[in-house]
């Protein structure tokens, strides 16, 4: 199904977007609803450049949007959904948000700030990679695993929070960053790869470890 500005599918929780063909270029303004029905979901590549045309995914000019303006009602934002969006300014992931998934938000070059909602619990891998210009980011409590490139290649990203809940930093979750401070839970399993070529202190996230017993790492 179509009307002028998307093609969607209909299901019984609601409106999945699956393709963008409106006009405006700059900054895109999703509906909450369609035809009375809520918008639930934005698709695979919905606004992504990265391969335009593939399958009939993809946006031609994804590379020119600046701001999206995302609703309450969405709970779902699928894979590459925002993947090349080099000009992306400005973006608010909505709070019934439980999962951005794997480079939902990668090659965002222009992105310098993201809040992840309390409610997300899963970040895919390369979520968020090559976001050269992200300074901060703090990953909400339940959260259990950082994945494979999830922050690679932020250049600019220098602070990072990680909550109690993660267990697990795989390859490359850091690499290529600025890091300069990260705090991380003490007991987390580290891939070796995880913070290759990120100067960083390592600051454990318990209070009680004194000051000779932790580790900076370069």
């Amino acid at each position: 199904m179509k009307n002028a500005n998307y093609e969607y599918e209909t299901t019984e929780n609601g409106i999945t977007l699956t393709k963008y063909l409106g006009e405006e270029k700059i900054h895109i303004d999703i509906p909450e609803e369609i035809d009375g029905k809520k918008v639930v979901s934005l698709g695979r590549s919905l606004f992504s450049p990265i391969g335009y045309g593939y399958k009939g995914r993809g946006y031609q000019y994804g590379e020119e949007i600046k701001t999206v303006i995302i609703p309450d009602t969405v709970t779902s934002i699928g894979d590459r959904a925002f993947h090349g969006c080099e000009s992306l300014t400005e973006i608010t992931i909505p709070e019934g948000v439980k999962e951005i998934e794997d480079s939902t938000f990668e090659d965002c070059a222009s992105l310098t700030e993201i809040t992840i909602p309390e409610g997300v619990k899963e970040i895919g891998a390369f979520a968020f990679a090559n976001c050269e210009s992200l300074t901060e980011i703090t990953i909400p409590e339940g959260v259990k695993e950082i994945k494979c490139g999830t922050f690679s290649c932020c250049y600019e990203l220098v602070h990072a929070t990680i909550p109690n809940s993660v267990t697990k930093i795989g390859d490359s979750a850091f690499a290529l960053c600025g890091l300069q401070e990260i705090i991380i839970p003490k007991d987390a399993q580290i891939a070796e790869t995880a913070f290759t070529d990120t100067p960083y202190a390592m600051q454990l996230s318990d209070d009680d470890v004194a000051d000779s017993e932790k580790d900076i790492l370069k």
